[in-house]
């Protein structure tokens, strides 16, 4: 959010929430399949959502592609996963499922 060039599209960032169970279809708690202290709450982002890697090969829009760069100079380096939504739309588009580092995620038995 402290690039100006960026935060426009990405989803505002409302701060961390606390969470202190998660209960499934039977009403019985599922926490342990969570990371209840990595919640955080975000913009709801409507619409449909493109994969970026659909751009692989052939010509990304220029605006998400001059996202793009400024992205990768604010040290955003993960976009494997990245989905954009509103990607006609260069006033308006999102990215979303972008990281500075990688994240590895603990594998649990559900």
């Amino acid at each position: 959010m402290a690039y100006p060039r960026i935060r426009d599209h990405v989803p505002h960032f409302y701060g961390h929430v606390e969470v202190s169970d998660v209960l499934g279809e039977n009403r019985d708690s599922i926490a342990g399949r969570y990371l209840l202290d990595c919640c955080y709450s975000l913009e709801y982002v409507n619409g449909n959502e493109l994969k970026l890697g659909f751009y692989a090969g052939q010509a990304c829009p220029p605006h998400i592609d001059k996202l793009l760069k400024h992205m990768e100079a604010a040290g955003i380096d993960y976009l494997l996963d990245a989905s954009v939504f509103m990607p006609d739309h260069s006033k308006s588009f999102k990215i979303i499922d972008f990281a500075t580092r990688e994240i590895e995620v603990p594998l649990c038995e559900m």
